[in-house]
């Protein structure tokens, strides 16, 4: 069992399931990103092919893919809903951060009622 406070990724998984799914997904070039959630997974999977599946699953069945494309098609997704969720959600965080930043609604293309 992993102590979880002091976790580090091992390099060479990590170097080596980036790699397999770069050679599968050859459309989708490395992106920085992505290596955060074989680190994530490594935390919680020791074996190397099973955090590979589990990557491959993120990526196409959840659709995690889109955020590594060059456009970014789900980060504007998620850009566009962040405010309607920040409100729903978190509404004291939302009106805090308005009141740091009143020009945050135009940032977010958001227009309060």
């Amino acid at each position: 069992n992993k102590d979880q406070s002091t976790f580090s990724p091992d390099s060479t998984k990590l170097s080596n399931i980036i790699k397999a799914y770069g050679n599968l997904d050859v459309g989708l070039s490395y992106s920085q990103g992505y290596n955060f959630i074989v680190s994530l997974l490594l935390r919680f999977i020791e074996d190397e092919e099973d955090v590979f599946w589990c990557l491959l699953m993120i990526m196409s069945n959840m659709n995690w893919r889109e955020c590594f494309l060059a456009d970014q098609p789900m980060m504007m997704k998620l850009q566009d809903a962040m405010p309607e969720m920040l409100m729903r959600h978190v509404n004291e965080l939302y009106l805090y951060m308005l009141e740091l930043d009143p020009a945050l609604t135009q940032s977010l293309n958001l227009i309060l009622p």
